[in-house]
């Protein structure tokens, strides 16, 4: 489960520290504020941290992995 996410210049977030709720978390705005490039990021760190997990055997992914 993601926990926490903190963004740094990454498109419209140049320092952004997002902290998730247990269970359903919705993201709204506008459009043009970043919700897809928030969405995508997030995919991304879970996609990354189960695929370390997988290929190196470990709770968490090696430094060489990431």
């Amino acid at each position: 489960m993601l926990k926490n996410l903190h963004l740094r210049n990454l498109t419209v977030f140049p320092d952004a520290n997002l902290q998730f709720a247990d269970g359903l978390n919705l993201v709204v705005g506008e459009n043009g504020t970043g919700k897809t490039h928030l969405l995508k990021a997030a995919y991304t760190a879970i996609h990354v941290c189960a695929a370390g997990k997988k290929n190196a055997g470990s709770k968490e992914p090696t430094q060489t992995f990431l």
